[in-house]
């Protein structure tokens, strides 16, 4: 089983009255993605699901990399800012081929962590459009991950079309 971890797009700033839900991507987060997007169905081919946080950024960068994957992107709270990495194995739990998940640091630095058995996340902090891939062997477990590769957002925007 293979993970794709990617961190939402750049989205507008935290404005008064505006919850931090409702953050949606810039134009300039919107065009680095679609150019993610891209890259990552070179870079993968494929993926037989799609999740992503319910927060309004991730919603959308899973959009975008929806329409690149021709997939139909499924919330998940597993993906929320606060939720823990163990929500996150839970729900790959049953997955085989590749998936693809959608979300927001601290969280996905975290999971990252865990996955491979290390104590500080903060080594695989991922900016914004950046992305990581997964193994796992048979099933997806703490401690059980191997880290085929992390890439930046300019990495991936880089790549020819």
């Amino acid at each position: 089983m293979e993970l794709l971890l990617v961190r939402h797009g750049v989205a507008e700033p935290a404005a008064r009255g505006t919850s931090d839900r409702e953050r949606a991507l810039t134009d300039e987060g919107r065009a680095k993605m679609k150019r993610i997007a891209r890259a990552l169905v070179r870079i993968v081919g494929s993926a037989e699901v799609l999740w992503t946080s319910p927060l309004v950024r991730a919603k959308e960068t899973a959009a975008l990399i929806a329409e690149e994957f021709e997939l139909g992107p499924k919330e998940t709270s597993a993906l929320v800012l606060d939720a823990s990495p163990q929500e996150l194995f839970e729900l790959l739990g049953g997955s085989s081929g590749r998936a693809i998940a959608v979300g927001h640091e601290p969280h996905l630095s975290t999971f990252i962590a865990a996955a491979l058995g290390v104590s500080d996340g903060s080594r695989f902090a991922l900016k914004k459009g950046g992305c990581c891939l997964l193994q796992f062997g048979d099933a997806p477990r703490p401690g059980r991950g191997v880290l085929l590769w992390l890439a930046t957002s300019g990495m991936l925007r880089k790549m020819r079309p």
